[in-house]
């Protein structure tokens, strides 16, 4: 290739990263009502809830999850919870892999 179409080509500086756009939640309020009502009985009782999330890809699990901690950190009675999370996995070959999503939660838990 010619030297001046390769300096047409190099890429000097790293792209900026690209910007996720948030979109407003539709239809979701029920939803988010009762991930609140557990919140609320982590605060009564103070003993940690556990909520298991699930759902076919493309569903919005974990944009659901997102409006609540975001509505959380805003709420300065709540901002201090703290939220774990953890993700099911899949091997190469696209099955499932037992236990990953508790492996997960104890990850970001224990910052392992």
């Amino acid at each position: 290739m010619p030297e001046r179409h390769r300096s047409l080509l190099r890429i000097d500086t790293e792209p900026e990263p690209l910007r996720a756009v948030r979109s407003a939640l539709v239809g979701r309020e029920d939803k988010l009502a009762q991930l609140d009502e557990v919140v609320t009985r982590a605060i009564d009782f103070q003993a940690p809830q556990l909520v298991t999330v699930v759902g076919n890809q493309g569903t919005g699990k974990t944009r659901l999850i997102n409006e609540l901690i975001t509505r959380l950190a805003a709420n300065p009675d709540r901002a201090r919870l703290r939220v774990f999370h953890g993700a099911a996995e899949r091997d190469r070959e696209g099955k499932p892999i037992p236990l990953s999503a508790i492996k997960s939660l104890l990850r970001d838990r224990f910052e392992l």
